[in-house]
């Protein structure tokens, strides 16, 4: 049987190590940040493109719809004869 070996603390805390996880942590904020800046002109198009559809559909569908509101309605005599029921008590 063979025994494992511990990695050794020079190899973990060797001069360079901290400078490169700096480095890496910037290259991955930078990727992030470019995502971001990314997803956030998208978001702009398609607000952009929902904002003049909507516009249009309003222009050309609904500006353009007949619209028949009809006359007023009338107060119907029967239904101002109605009266509420007294209530029931026992």
């Amino acid at each position: 049987m063979h025994r494992r070996h511990a990695p050794s603390r020079a190899r973990a805390n060797r001069p360079g190590a901290r400078a490169t996880a700096a480095k890496t942590q910037k290259a991955k904020r930078g990727t992030i940040e470019m995502h971001a800046e990314r997803v956030e002109d998208a978001t702009g198009r398609i607000v952009s493109k929902a904002k003049s559809l909507i516009d249009r559909v309003k222009s050309e569908v609904v500006g353009h719809a007949p619209i028949d509101i009809g006359a007023e309605p009338t107060i119907d005599d029967a239904l101002l004869a109605i009266k509420p029921r007294p209530a029931q008590t026992p």
